[in-house]
């Protein structure tokens, strides 16, 4: 099996190479669209070979390390669907639904037995404060550009992304280590790419002639993180 972690990793970092490299910048759409989600199907691949190696009657790790899994599956997935609207504008407010879809599922992975606030300590309550009030000041920032429409969407998602983070977060205080590490790492990126992308969009584009580039390298390193956070927290 580590086998073919190894390779769906390689597979994953030239893939996502290549687009930086060489697509992110066509004006081709369709191609856009694409090689912009072919890396996610390289997680998805993984992700799809561990549940089956673990699935009953072969189970021989807990049910929940499989429902976690199967979780993650589910948040690359609507990750992907999320990816190929955002490439067309007629389809934005999907790619926002979608991404919502995915962060709630993301939250789901990262709290203690699928729910978010069970014994939760002081640390954690600060860290939720902190990140809550970073996404407030964020959304109250953006959501003047925004139609009506759009800034109801967009607050469901900052309330998921928010939580995704700080679910992520929380473990990494709870559970030190390498792993959890790893998966708060990879939801602070994704974060961080989203918080990026909608200054870029409501606030004007950003000065950097590389923000775009900027953009996916923190998406596709935080879908990596994520994924293999999992895939090793058994």
């Amino acid at each position: 099996m580590e086998t073919v972690h190894q390779i769906a990793s390689l597979v994953y970092g030239a893939l996502s190479c290549f687009y930086l490299f060489f697509i992110i910048r066509s004006n081709y759409r369709h191609l856009k669209a694409l090689f912009k989600i072919l890396p996610l199907f390289a997680l998805l691949f993984c992700l799809i070979s561990v549940s089956m190696k673990y699935a009953a009657p072969f189970n021989i790790k807990s049910p929940y390390y499989v429902q976690k899994l199967s979780m993650v599956t589910m948040g690359v997935i609507f990750s992907l669907m999320g990816d190929i609207y955002l490439c067309y504008k007629s389809l934005f407010m999907y790619g926002i639904l979608s991404f919502a879809v995915a962060q709630g599922f993301y939250a789901f992975t990262f709290s203690d037995e699928g729910f978010l606030f069970t014994q939760v300590r002081s640390p954690e309550l600060i860290s939720l404060l902190c990140i809550g009030c970073i996404s407030i000041a964020i959304y109250a920032y953006l959501v003047s550009k925004m139609t009506c429409g759009l800034s109801v969407l967009a607050l469901i998602y900052t309330i998921l992304i928010t939580l995704m983070a700080w679910s992520a977060v929380m473990q990494v205080q709870k559970y030190v280590s390498v792993v959890t590490l790893a998966g708060g790492v990879g939801a602070c990126l994704f974060y961080v790419s989203d918080v990026t992308i909608s200054m870029n969009l409501w606030r004007g584009p950003l000065s950097s002639f590389l923000a775009k580039e900027f953009v996916m390298i923190t998406y596709y390193a935080a879908q990596l993180l994520i994924v293999f956070s999992h895939i090793y927290n058994d």
